[in-house]
């Protein structure tokens, strides 16, 4: 049997991957890489029973990664055992190559997209119920808001929160740090609804929790995701995902501050933060200060 999965949410493949490896014992199950794999290799990788398991489990990470190995694999495909269980990982592979084309033939495909904020608000209501205290959908919600939607961060901050005995929002804000992307959208949005007094209170606890450099980073990255969907409007926020390689989640948030604007106010706020970059490179200014003062332009 061969399994492919495909897509960027490496929880889900973990989830999968545990479930299934259950009925494997530690001899019977074998992970390898694409890069440490060389097209040699294959022969003893894909071989059937041993003297300690009748079946096996094959986990194949990124073979795609490895162009000689994962054209090579199209010509093992029909010939490795029954009793060995190919599962193969891949965030992205080259739809086009033989070897995919084959694969879509005789495996079992399963896409593992990222979830949207509705869909982490959901796993987060479920996740949190098997734990034995389930969320309420608001909880869920704000949770999400607040960290995003990876899967990781939120697992890690349920299990802090039922570890507390407490999921009210109140507990989130006291015991949850809001993901870094999700200060810098605070800051953006208050910018883009002239809000300085805001901006202003922000920056203040930012200056105690991160680096400015680090989150001018962030600032900069938002702002061109935005400056691409005010640019690309037909274009679908997966879509658009996949080719900057970022997750879904941020977009999602951005596109309403994006269909409010138009081109030439994205392109002013572009200019505006090109110049904080220019600055931050070259001068000798306080780059907090600086931060503020190129928002509140914004804001004006």
């Amino acid at each position: 049997m061969i399994t492919l999965l495909v897509g960027t949410n490496t929880y889900a493949a973990r989830e999968f991957l545990d479930g299934l490896s259950k009925k494997y014992d530690q001899h019977a199950l074998s992970r390898k890489d694409g890069d440490d794999l060389a097209v040699e290799n294959l022969p003893e990788l894909f071989q059937g029973a041993s003297l300690f398991a009748d079946e096996r489990m094959v986990i194949l990470k990124k073979a795609s990664s490895n162009k000689t190995v994962w054209a090579e694999l199209a010509e093992w495909l029909d010939k490795i055992p029954e009793e060995v269980h190919l599962v193969l990982i891949e965030s992205s592979p080259d739809k086009r190559t033989k070897t995919y084309k084959a694969l879509q033939k005789v495996a079992e495909v399963k896409e593992l997209n990222e979830l949207n904020e509705f869909e982490a608000a959901k796993w987060v209501v479920d996740f949190s119920s098997k734990q034995g205290k389930a969320m309420s959908q608001s909880e869920a919600s704000y949770l999400v808001d607040k960290i995003g939607a990876d899967q990781w961060q939120l697992r890690h901050a349920i299990e802090k929160l039922l570890l507390l005995k407490d999921t009210s929002k109140e507990r989130i804000d006291e015991v949850i740090e809001p993901a870094p992307q999700a200060n810098v959208f605070a800051l953006i949005d208050a910018a883009l609804q002239g809000r300085k007094g805001s901006i202003s209170e922000q920056i203040k606890i930012l200056e105690t929790q991160e680096d400015p450099y680090r989150l001018f980073g962030l600032l900069s990255s938002q702002v061109f995701q935005l400056a691409a969907i005010s640019r690309a409007k037909d274009v679908s926020i997966e879509q658009m995902a996949k080719d900057l390689k970022v997750h879904p989640y941020p977009l999602k948030k951005l596109k309403p501050l994006a269909n409010k604007l138009g081109k030439r106010e994205v392109s002013n706020i572009v200019d505006r933060v090109a110049e904080l970059d220019i600055q931050l490179k070259t001068s000798a200014g306080e780059p907090w200060l600086l931060l503020e003062r190129t928002l509140i332009k914004i804001a004006n």
